[in-house]
């Protein structure tokens, strides 16, 4: 099983859109760090897995490409990667 890429759904709560009822910026990035740490626990590197050696991991860079912001209730598809260096 190929566990470089993850993705997640979300959908849109009422507390997470702007006055035009579309998705803020700042919570579609709070989509992709959740999928990063769900991303990572499966990959068994997330921050329980790493404090237990005293190392922890940092989303670094985040890419988003948005063809539309959905409104609210809207379901949203994130994609993550995994990047070992």
């Amino acid at each position: 099983m190929d566990l470089s890429t993850y993705e997640d759904r979300f959908t849109v709560r009422s507390y997470e859109v702007d006055k035009n009822a579309s998705v803020t910026m700042p919570q579609i990035a709070n989509y992709f760090q959740e999928a990063a740490g769900k991303h990572a626990d499966k990959l068994e590197f997330d921050i329980s897995h790493l404090q237990e050696k005293g190392l922890t991991w940092v989303l670094y860079r985040m890419h988003i490409k948005i063809d539309q912001f959905p409104g609210r209730w809207e379901d949203v598809a994130v994609q993550t990667w995994a990047i070992f260096r």
